[in-house]
Parts: C-alpha cells; structure tokens; sequence
C-alpha cells in the first residue's frame, strides 16, 4: 500500500505471498487436518485451521505453512509426521 505523499507499508497478505515461494520448494503433501470449524455466508465447514506442506528431497526437509483462521482464539496443533523420523521444529 502506499500514500500519496510516498509512505509504503505491507499487507499482511505479503508474508504468506513472501514466505511461500521462498521456502515452499518441493513436492506437495497430502495431508489430514482435523480443525473446528466455521461457517461463512452459504459455505459449512470452513476449517479455522489451514495447512500445507511440501517435502524437499534434496534437503531431506518438511516445510508446513500454518495459518489459524479464527479471529480471535488461539488453535492447538498435533503435528504427527506418522513415520517416527528425527525432526527439529523451527519457525520464521
């Protein structure tokens, strides 16, 4: 966004945007999320929580992308990657 006296800033829909393309390199996941859900206009079951992820081969690497929803409530997350494997969990 900016202003005509030439002040800039960012949406948040930049981080997503930014963050995606940068570390999403890989190939997609198929993944079960179980969240609460929400309705909105004429649409049911909208999950508060929205997940994907992508594996790196090269990396031998998971990146998830993880957004809550809900507006005003915090979500527990389990996250099971089901094979056991050593995993080191980081955030940016």
């Amino acid at each position: 966004m900016t202003e005509s006296d030439g002040n800039a800033w960012r949406q948040t829909i930049f981080y997503p945007l930014y963050f995606a393309p940068r570390f999403g390199r890989g190939k997609a996941l198929q993944l079960a999320v179980n969240s609460p859900p929400y309705r909105a206009g004429e649409l049911d079951d909208i999950a508060y929580l929205d997940v994907s992820a992508v594996y790196d081969d090269s990396q031998g690497t998971i990146v998830l992308f993880i957004v809550n929803r809900h507006a005003s409530e915090a979500l527990e997350l389990d996250i099971d990657y089901g094979g056991g494997a050593d995993t080191k969990a980081g955030s940016r």
